[in-house]
């Protein structure tokens, strides 16, 4: 996944916060000052606004995680179907999965990009998809020490929209294909 539980995640910005850490019946709270990086003189507005955009992308970044987790869900289920339909003689149900996974397949690619195979040597693609727009935004708002522009905002309204239009590709699937399969397998 190209987000993971050791992603860096957002930089915080300066002031006192409360971390509270919980074992079992256990809960124990620390206080803890965050204070500028002193090698730097910024304009706390800035930062603000960097953080706040920064925020955003990741609300965005959250949604389209929430897509792919369900579609990864799916094909898991799938999977245990053509397990447990392995030793069958009619392999039209496991065929019919093993299907559902290829469009799911591609519909994952509309927002990661597609693998390339037997790859040689150096290569870039210049497809765009949402992960790779949430990307180029959060580059920009994680390294900028100036007030963003117009610009560098409507990175975020494209990264927003791609993701809301991957999303609607999603639900559309869910609704119109993947449910409808899982009903006639019941």
């Amino acid at each position: 996944s190209w987000v993971t539980d050791k992603s860096r995640g957002i930089p915080v910005l300066p002031g006192e916060y409360t971390a509270i850490l919980s074992y079992g019946k256990e809960q124990d709270s620390v206080r803890i000052e965050v204070i500028s990086d002193p090698r730097f003189d910024f304009d706390p507005k800035i930062d603000q606004e960097l953080y706040k955009a920064q925020k955003e992308l990741n609300g965005i970044r959250i949604k389209l995680v929430g897509d792919l987790d369900a579609l990864s869900q799916c094909k898991e289920e799938l999977k245990a179907i053509i397990a447990f339909r392995s030793d069958s003689k009619d392999s039209t149900l496991s065929d019919q999965a093993n299907d559902m996974i290829t469009k799911i397949d591609q519909l994952r690619y509309q927002a990661l990009g597609k693998p390339v195979e037997k790859q040689v040597g150096a290569w870039q693609t210049f497809e765009v998809t949402p992960v790779k727009q949430i990307r180029a935004a959060e580059r920009k708002f994680m390294s900028s020490h100036a007030k963003p522009s117009d610009q560098e905002y409507a990175l975020i309204t494209e990264a927003e929209s791609a993701v809301i239009k991957f999303n609607e590709k999603t639900r559309s699937f869910m609704n119109d294909t993947y449910q409808p399969f899982m009903e006639r397998v019941e």
